[in-house]
Parts: structure tokens; C-alpha cells; sequence
């Protein structure tokens, strides 16, 4: 499209002649060729009357010979002239010589002579009229013909154009004067019906602001200026949108001839254009598209209404428009050295930028710059945001600052006691920020009470106190900082302190002097968590100043927060143990195994120690689950849980399978010490008396070795199975090795 484009700009603005164009239709006098012509009718008529005279003495015939022969020369060609001469020359053979005859052509008096010179001067008139004559005639047709081979060529160039690019060539007032092919195709009328309509009559251009858009165009293209603009016009098929061009066409002389439109279909455009205003309209931040020549390729509705200025308005526009004066002679070097090193990064660096509204008003503006090269050009997205709010609170704040600082010249020594105090309770907010962050990473109730009692005396460093966090009601953990604090008169019987919901603060002695004790509770949705308490001393004018209801503030903002990850341990923990372990028998489940077991496996392999697998399945499991009941069964199991648990190492992985079924992972045991193991935890079964018909319960049990019976857990647990039910085809209450192990 761009293309299309430069190719019919050159029309608008141009001279006539550079379409091969004549100034408007008339004819050119051949003079020279008349003159030629009329010399030389004079030269051979005073020699053939020369002639014509010395033989027969008569002016008149010898004019009338004489100008016969020349003009048939002239005209006719050399064979004319002689065919004419011989036929002169035949006439004066046969003529007869009377003198009365010839008296009465050329003799007589005087008044015969001065007749027969006045007819040589008319039949001389004659030929010279004639002449001229002629001349004017092939003058015209000259013309005519060029006019004609001028109107073809011109039809052709317009055709020549493409079918894409729709011309025409206009009279100064707008009238149509020549259209190509695609003008006639695309509108599906004859060409004679378009000559002579004016470029913004109706039926052409959809909708009166349109038509009113070309007059105005065509009235700047006959005032010498070009314009381009986007229309759209009624075809045929439907409405369709242009790219069009609108100038001036100027002889050599420079004065305006013509006007010629040039126009390109760009429906397909301005489709894909309107999908991505409206994807460029759906950011809810301001946004411009600058090229690097500084005009504005795009923009969206968010920006519109923040600058005040249409979409139209600024498309197309000069970046500098929307500047204020003062930067305007810099901006063009700050845009060429961005596009030297375009990055992401907030244009200004520090200094306070406005944009120029449409009403010449100023709007501050934070602007953010994103490059974005494409492939006809490189420009700039450029992110504006609206400060207005932000900059007035900033006003209010430095207004704030400045009735303050006027406070503090007023009462310096009041203001150096109120700096220090809140340069105290910076470094608390600031202790009690670090503390904050410590608790979430906390694994047990000890370390948070710990961590509690290690940042309290950064936050008041004079204080002492303890944290006691209880375990299902009773006095559970608890740290100490500072000195041992002394008994309180406020205890519950049992020496916790009475569980208060509300914060609590009092003084220890009986005067103004005595340390104040601070109470804080700990609870949470669970419900009282436990207790801190705080000792400081502080004087009356601390109080009074606010730092009693300050320290309150501040603990109750450790208690609170000490119980929410308090809460968050004890969940996690929660999930953790319902996530790994088995709800029934505490070892741990089968998604653990798969996870754990699988690493496990991984690492002995990589390091090239030995691993075993257990699986251990409950004789005649069944047979207990019917007679006694399932309650019975799973009292069963776990019982048989503790049994393995204390046959087993810390590192060992004991783990319900499924059912009445076990699997164990032994790292860094041999195929003598897997079965050792596997024998003590048979023995151990069979030795005991489980609950509820103290009869003896037996297991069957398989043992595999990794690399032997497999590299991986899935293959060493079905080795050990297959072991297993071996075991127990084998008479129950064994222990077998995996195949490979040999008997």
C-alpha cells in the first residue's frame, strides 16, 4: 500500500507536461512554410511571366499563366508543375498570334494596363489567401491528432496504474475530466456516466462528512495545496475504504491546469487496524506509538481522553504538539538517543514531566518507554500514567513538612525529644520487623519462643520478661529474657497467669517509680495459645508521652502475630503427617514411599551401597477381621506397627502398603543383615500376644536386594512379594529371599 502510494503522489503537484498534455485545445500558424510557399510561387511566377511576356506582350495572361504554374509547383509537387507548364506551353503553341486578339488580352491604352494589373494583384491575393489557407488546415489536423494520441496516452498511463489504484484527473472546480479502468470497474458504471459528475457529488462518498471532507480537499488542491485522506466511498459491491490523494497538476509555466486524485483500496487495513485499536484500546493505561521521526503511528481511547485530543486529531501528529515549549528544542536529540539504546525504562529520570492538553492545559504525567521495532520502522510504546493525584498528595505532604518544620523552629527543644523517641520507636518497628520475619520459618514451639525472647530486647532494651506457649491446655514451652521475673500477684492456681482475653498493663510496686508489667494473650481461632509478659521501666512523663499505649500496641502485635504462626506450624505439621503417614498405624503411607523410597533407591544405586526390601503380609488377616471384627483388626495392625518400629533403626522406612500389608526400606544393609532384621521382626510378632484374643499372630515376610533383584523400587518390591507369598504357600510364618538370592 505504501508502494501504491508513492507512485500517484508524483501526479499531485506536478506540470502538465509531465503527462504528456498539451495546453487546452487550439493551433499553431505554420508561417514559415507559408512564407517558403509564397516566395516561391513569386520566383517561378516572374519567370514564367517573363517568359510569357516577351512572347506575347499581355500582362493579364502572362499574370495568370505565370501564378498557375507556380502555385501547381508549389502545391502539387514537381510532376504537377510540369504537367501544369506543358499544358501553359501547349496553349501558347496553338494560340494564334492575331494582335487584335492579343489587344484585347494585353494591348490597348493605358486604362487596359492599369485593369489588367489590378487583376494580376487580385489573382496574387488569391494564391496567397489560398495558401494560407491550406496552411490552416493542416495546422488543425496537426492538432487534433495530437490531442487525440495525447487523450490515448493519457487513458493508458492512468490504466497502467494496477487495478488497485483508482485515478482520476479533475477541472480546478472538481469536475471529472478522466477516470481509468479500475475507477469504472470498481464503481460498475460506464465511463461516460462518470465524466462530467464532480468528485463529491452524492451516490460517490458515505455519508455528508465525507463529502464535505473532499470539497474541502478539493478546494485546498485548487488553492496549489495537496491533501491525503482516508474515505469511504460506495462501490458497486458495497462501502469501501480509500487511501486518497487530492492535488494539483501545473503547466511549465506554473499556472494550475488540472487536479488528479489518486486512491488505494485499503478496507483489508483498516479492518486489521480497527482489531488492533481495540486490542490497543483495551489497555487500561494511556498509550502512544511513536516512530523515530517523532509523529504519533497510533494511539488509544485511554490517551485520547487523558490529552483531550481526538484519535484523528493526533494520529499522524508531531510528538511535540503534546510538549510544553521548554522541551521542545531537545526532545528530538533525547528521541534519536533512545532509538540509539532503546530499553524499558521510565523516561525522565527524576525530573518532573507534563504533557499539553488540548486546551493548552498541563497535565503531570510519569511516562514509561518500551521499544518496539517492527518491520517498516522502529518506534516506541510509550506508557503515560497521570500523576495529578499522586503529585497533590506529594503537595500535601510538603505542605505537611513545612507547617512542620515551622512547629519544629518554634519548639526545638520539644521536637529533639520527639526525634529521639522516634528514632526509638523506628528501631522497635524495625526489631519487630526482623522478629516478624524469623516466626514463619520456625519448625517447633521452641524456636518461636526463642525467637521471641532473642528480638524482644532488641525491641526494649531495658525490658525482661516470658514467653509461655501451651500444649492442649497445659504449660507447655516457654522462654526467659532478662531478669527471673518475680511472682506475680495475678495467677491462676495452677502459677499461669490468669487467661485474659484483653491485653493488660499495671504497675508492679505501689508508686510512679515501679516497673510496669505488660500482659499480652496468645490465641487464635484454636483458642488461648498462651501468654507474654513484658517488665520495663517507665517513668510518668513516658506514659504521659505515649509510650505506655505504644508498648501495648507493639506486644499485642508480637502475641497476635506469635499465634498466627503458632496456628500455621501446627497446621503444617498437620498436613504434613496426613500427607506422609497413615492414619491408622502412624508409619508412613504409601504416596511417602513412592516419593522417599523412590530417592532412596536413586541414592544407593549412585553411591554404590547396599539397600533391602522388605514386604511383610498378616497370616490369616481375614480370618481375625471376621471373627473379631474390623475394630479388632485395626488394633491389630497397629500393634504389629509398634513391633516393627522397634526392631528398626532411625534411618529405616517402615510403611503400610495397603491393607494388612508392609513394605521396608533398610539403607546400607547386606543380604545377611536384611535378613536378620526380617527374622527379629517375625520373632517379635510370634512372641507377642495382641489384642483382643491374646493369640498368637504371625507374618510371612520377603526380602530383595538392590542391584541384585533390581535397580529400581517398583522391581525389588515385587521381587520381595514374590518372596513373600512364597513364604506363605510354604507354610506362613517365614522368611524368604527373592529368587536371584539363591536358597
Amino acid at each position: 500500500m505504501i508502494g501504491r502510494r508513492e507512485q500517484a503522489e508524483p501526479l499531485a503537484g506536478g506540470a502538465v507536461e509531465d503527462l504528456g498534455l498539451d495546453p487546452p485545445p487550439g493551433f499553431a500558424l505554420n508561417l514559415g512554410a507559408a512564407v517558403r510557399n509564397v516566395t516561391l510561387m513569386a520566383v517561378l511566377a516572374l519567370t514564367t511571366a517573363a517568359i510569357i511576356y516577351s512572347l506575347f506582350g499581355s500582362v493579364m495572361l502572362m499574370t495568370a499563366m505565370s501564378m498557375s504554374v507556380a502555385y501547381a509547383v508549389v502545391v502539387g509537387g514537381a510532376r504537377v508543375g510540369l504537367v501544369c507548364a506543358l499544358a501553359v506551353f501547349g496553349m501558347l503553341i496553338v494560340m494564334p498570334r492575331d494582335p487584335a486578339w492579343l489587344a484585347g488580352l494585353g494591348g490597348g491604352d493605358g486604362q487596359a494596363l492599369i485593369i489588367e494589373v489590378l487583376a494580376c494583384v487580385v489573382v496574387v491575393l488569391l494564391a496567397i489567401a489560398v495558401e494560407l489557407r491550406r496552411q490552416v488546415g493542416i495546422g488543425l489536423r496537426a492538432s487534433l491528432d495530437r490531442q487525440r494520441r495525447q487523450a490515448e496516452l493519457v487513458q493508458a498511463v492512468l490504466d497502467g496504474l494496477g487495478p488497485q489504484m483508482f485515478v482520476s484527473l479533475l477541472r480546478p472546480d472538481g469536475t471529472i475530466l478522466e477516470v481509468n479502468r479500475s475507477v469504472v470497474e470498481v464503481f460498475g458504471k460506464a465511463r461516460e456516466r462518470l465524466l462530467g459528475q464532480r468528485i463529491e457529488a452524492p451516490g460517490w462518498l458515505d455519508g455528508e462528512d465525507m463529502r464535505e471532507r473532499v470539497a474541502v480537499a478539493t478546494r485546498a488542491a485548487a488553492a496549489g495545496e495537496t491533501r491525503r485522506l482516508d474515505l469511504r466511498v460506495c462501490t458497486a459491491k458495497g462501502t469501501m475504504w480509500v487511501d486518497c490523494s487530492i492535488g494539483p497538476l501545473f503547466d511549465q509555466a506554473g499556472r494550475l491546469r488540472y487536479l488528479v486524485t489518486s486512491a488505494l483500496d485499503i478496507t483489508q487495513r483498516r479492518q486489521a487496524e480497527r482489531a488492533q485499536q481495540a486490542t490497543f484500546d483495551a489497555v487500561p493505561t494511556a498509550l502512544l506509538l511513536v516512530g523515530r521521526d517523532g509523529r504519533i503511528a497510533k494511539l488509544n481511547k485511554q490517551a485520547s481522553q487523558l490529552l483531550g485530543y481526538s484519535v484523528e486529531t493526533l494520529t499522524g501528529a508531531s510528538l511535540e504538539r503534546l510538549l510544553p515549549e521548554s522541551a521542545r528544542d531537545h526532545h528530538q536529540g533525547l528521541l534519536e538517543g533512545y532509538f540509539e539504546q532503546p530499553s524499558s525504562r521510565i523516561m525522565g529520570g527524576g525530573r518532573d514531566l507534563v504533557a499539553v492538553r488540548a486546551d493548552r492545559s498541563t497535565v503531570p504525567v510519569e511516562i514509561g518507554l518500551n521499544p518496539l521495532p517492527l518491520e517498516h520502522g522502529e518506534y516506541v510504546i510509550a506508557a503515560i500514567a497521570d500523576i495529578s493525584d499522586r503529585r497533590a498528595a506529594q503537595r500535601t505532604l510538603e505542605e505537611a513538612a513545612s507547617r512542620l518544620e515551622a512547629e519544629v523552629a518554634e519548639r526545638t527543644e520539644q521536637l529533639q525529644v520527639s526525634n529521639v523517641r522516634w528514632r526509638q520507636r523506628s528501631a522497635r518497628l524495625q526489631a519487630l520487623g526482623r522478629m516478624l520475619d524469623h516466626l514463619p520459618g520456625c519448625r517447633d514451639e521452641s524456636q518461636l519462643a526463642e525467637v521471641v525472647a532473642t528480638y524482644l530486647p532488641e525491641i526494649y532494651a531495658d525490658s525482661s520478661g516470658l514467653v509461655c506457649i501451651e500444649a492442649e491446655g497445659k504449660h507447655g514451652t516457654h522462654a526467659q529474657w532478662g531478669t527471673a521475673i518475680p511472682a506475680l500477684q495475678d495467677r491462676a492456681p495452677d502459677g499461669l497467669p490468669s487467661r485474659s482475653a484483653e491485653p493488660r498493663r499495671w504497675r508492679m510496686g505501689g508508686g510512679m517509680s515501679a516497673p510496669m508489667v505488660f500482659y499480652a494473650p496468645i490465641s487464635s481461632g484454636e483458642g488461648h495459645l498462651g501468654w507474654l509478659e513484658c517488665r520495663m521501666p517507665m517513668t510518668a512523663e513516658d506514659e504521659a508521652g505515649g509510650e505506655g499505649e505504644e508498648a501495648e500496641f507493639l506486644l499485642g502485635r508480637v502475641s497476635h502475630n506469635l499465634g498466627m504462626a503458632i496456628t500455621n506450624m501446627r497446621l503444617r505439621r498437620t498436613l504434613e503427617a496426613q500427607a506422609t503417614s497413615d492414619a491408622l498405624t502412624q508409619l508412613f503411607n504409601r504416596r511417602y514411599l513412592d516419593t522417599v523410597g523412590v530417592r532412596m533407591v536413586a541414592e544407593a544405586q549412585r553411591h554404590a551401597r547396599p539397600l533391602a526390601v522388605l514386604t511383610a503380609d498378616v497370616d490369616c488377616f481375614k480370618d481375625i477381621n471376621d471373627t473379631h471384627g474390623h475394630e479388632a483388626g485395626d488394633r491389630v495392625l497397629c500393634e504389629l506397627a509398634e513391633i516393627m518400629r522397634a526392631q528398626l533403626r532411625a534411618s529405616d522406612l517402615p510403611c503400610r502398603y495397603g491393607g494388612e500389608e508392609f513394605v521396608i526400606l533398610l539403607p546400607d544393609t547386606d543380604q545377611d543383615a536384611a535378613l536378620e532384621c526380617a527374622e527379629r521382626i517375625r520373632a517379635a510378632v510370634a512372641e507377642a500376644r495382641l489384642e483382643p484374643s491374646q493369640e498368637p499372630i504371625t507374618v510371612s515376610l520377603g526380602v530383595a536386594i538392590q542391584p541384585n533383584d533390581g535397580e529400581v523400587l517398583r522391581e525389588l518390591i515385587a521381587a520381595a512379594d514374590e518372596a513373600m507369598y512364597r513364604a506363605k504357600r510354604e507354610g506362613r510364618n517365614r522368611v524368604e529371599r527373592a529368587s536371584s538370592l539363591g536358597a
